[in-house]
């Protein structure tokens, strides 16, 4: 299967190549506009043929072996995207962890909130996250005092694929969570976020939360928050708004969280 060059219908060799697995090492000759290199490959992978009446065929034991290479080259396709797209993660989680968290803008939120869910809105991996940050946030904005950390499995975030990693972590770093993933869990293990420090007020947090579970509730694939709450030692801190500054803080949260 290496030795194959790239073209348009090889897919569709592979497709002989199961045919004649299961009609017992035969096959009718391709006929259409891709039959000669069709052919061709076919005899290069140890076909003979065609034959007077149109046929192809290998020996049994000749075609269960291109199979298992064809399977093997399938997985091994497989765990190479699944292995680039850990790296992805984990080179992102190391940007979080080591940036500066500003204070935290609703709209900002908001905005990267809503292409996550037009981005994904028929992927069932994105509403578990939703829901799971809802209930983080959720906890968070009910305590002024103690902090809140959400675990997930790093799964959560890698199944959507390719294109959902970096929708994910942009909606982590809107919502200013930070990273405290260890160096040791490499590419794989739990993830750990925390809210940052100074950075949302609460009822900011319930604003969040609660767009959180309303997207999350928009999604086709609507389903159980991913991850666990738990309390940890350390004591959260608002962000330090006072006076006017702070009602109209308050008063944008309360937009957010009932009308969205």
């Amino acid at each position: 299967w290496n030795g194959q060059p790239h073209h348009g219908a090889a897919s569709r060799l592979i497709h002989l190549v199961s045919q004649a697995a299961s009609n017992g090492g035969s096959l009718a000759a391709p006929a259409d506009a891709d039959a000669d290199w069709l052919v061709r490959s076919l005899r290069e992978l140890g076909f003979k043929g065609p034959s007077q009446d149109g046929m192809m065929g290998a020996h049994g034991d000749h075609i269960s072996d291109l199979i298992k290479q064809q399977n093997r080259a399938r997985q091994r396709i497989h765990a190479d995207a699944d292995a680039k797209r850990r790296r992805l993660l984990t080179l992102s989680l190391d940007e979080m962890e080591q940036s500066d968290v500003g204070r935290g803008e609703l709209g900002a939120a908001r905005e990267v909130l809503r292409r996550l869910v037009a981005h994904g809105s028929s992927c069932p991996a994105v509403a578990p996250v939703l829901s799971g940050l809802g209930a983080f946030l959720s906890a968070q904005s009910s305590s002024d005092s103690e902090s809140h950390i959400w675990i997930c499995s790093r799964e959560a975030l890698l199944n959507g694929g390719d294109d959902l990693v970096p929708a994910f972590t942009s909606a982590l770093r809107a919502l200013r969570l930070r990273s405290h993933t260890s160096v040791e869990s490499g590419d794989g293990g739990d993830l750990t976020f925390s809210i940052g420090q100074r950075v949302w007020l609460c009822p900011e947090l319930a604003a969040l939360a609660a767009l959180c579970n309303r997207y999350s509730r928009r999604s086709i694939c609507a389903a159980s928050p991913t991850g666990s709450v738990e309390i940890t030692a350390g004591a959260f801190e608002e962000a330090n708004v006072e006076g006017v500054a702070r009602l109209r803080c308050l008063c944008t949260a309360w937009f957010f969280r009932v009308l969205g």
